[in-house]
């Protein structure tokens, strides 16, 4: 059963994943369903962050300026 948290007063829902010998992990498909994103991926002091890669309205690429 995944555990619920608050964070900045927002329940979090927090599932453990395993990491393959490749080092790949699985979004827990409730999760995947939720959210159904691509994703970026950034260190945070010794946190490992996976975040949806934000796009604009359209859904195409920023314009170069």
């Amino acid at each position: 059963m995944p555990a619920i948290i608050m964070k900045d007063s927002i329940p979090a829902e927090i599932k453990k994943v395993s990491i393959s010998a490749k080092r790949q992990i699985t979004i827990p498909q409730k999760f995947f369903a939720m959210l159904g994103f691509e994703a970026e991926c950034m260190v945070r002091g010794n946190e490992l962050v996976i975040r949806p890669v934000k796009t604009n309205i359209r859904g195409d690429l920023p314009q170069k300026t």
